[in-house]
């Protein structure tokens, strides 16, 4: 491993620098578990909200024909919000390891009401589709925008914005 000043912490674990590679990794230094989660495709989970929408809408299809209007609204609303969320996904990655040689951007989102910091990661995978992946900093406001400073100086130093 390259020593902790190359390296920040993310809300899921760790993100390092390397010489030829941005790699994430999904640890806390108390439980020492990673590479849980997604892996590389994220495929099944956009299927299941998908087929879960697909269920509120049959559900609300039958309160229309039973005649309950009140129980129509919440299966639609939900229906629509998973669809909608699917297709916002499609274009993001839930790979682990990004090849810095195809990183086309990286851009630091500041806080906003309601929202913490964040690194937005823009890449090439290797079907040289554009993608993008959202690195999340760790805590409240406060506390991940310290982690958002720290993760800028560090990405100045490396060159990578």
């Amino acid at each position: 491993m390259e020593p902790k000043t190359h390296s920040f912490q993310t809300n899921a674990g760790y993100c390092y620098i390397y010489p030829d590679r941005i790699e994430l990794s999904r640890e806390s230094p108390s439980d020492g578990m990673t590479g849980l989660g997604l892996g590389k495709n994220s495929t099944w989970l956009l299927v299941s909200y998908i087929l879960l929408a697909f269920v509120l809408f049959y559900l609300a299809f039958e309160a229309y024909r039973s005649r309950k209007p009140g129980l129509i609204i919440l299966p639609v609303f939900g229906g629509i919000y998973l669809l909608i969320s699917v297709i916002r996904s499609v274009k993001k990655s839930a790979t682990l390891v990004i090849d810095r040689e195809r990183i086309r951007s990286i851009e630091i989102r500041n806080d906003s009401p309601g929202r913490k910091p964040c690194l937005m990661v823009s890449f090439a995978d290797e079907s040289g589709k554009q993608k993008k992946k959202r690195i999340r900093f760790p805590g409240s406001s406060k506390e991940g925008a310290e982690e958002r400073d720290r993760a800028a100086e560090l990405l100045r130093a490396e060159k990578l914005i």
